[in-house]
């Protein structure tokens, strides 16, 4: 419909993007604007590190492996969160 109204509107038969644009969506805009509660991944990260270490008595070894990561993989992350 909004395809055909915007041919029938052209002077020249070309429909231009704009045209046809969708309208903004409240999806998008709620996107924009931070959520009250909003979940901080690094913070998820950091909790889930802690807890891997606590688990394997601070054995960093066993608790990369039980994560999935490289040792060193490990150490950068505690570092970057202050572990």
């Amino acid at each position: 419909l909004a395809v055909e109204r915007a041919v029938l509107l052209s002077e020249d038969g070309k429909i231009e993007a704009a045209a046809v644009a969708a309208p903004p969506s409240p999806v998008l805009d709620a996107l924009d604007t931070p959520a009250d509660n909003a979940f901080d991944l690094g913070d998820a990260e950091k909790a889930i590190i802690a807890a891997a270490l606590r688990e394997h008595r601070h054995n960093v070894s066993q608790a990369a492996a039980a994560l999935g990561l490289s040792r060193g993989a490990l150490y950068r992350r505690m570092a970057r969160h202050g572990l």
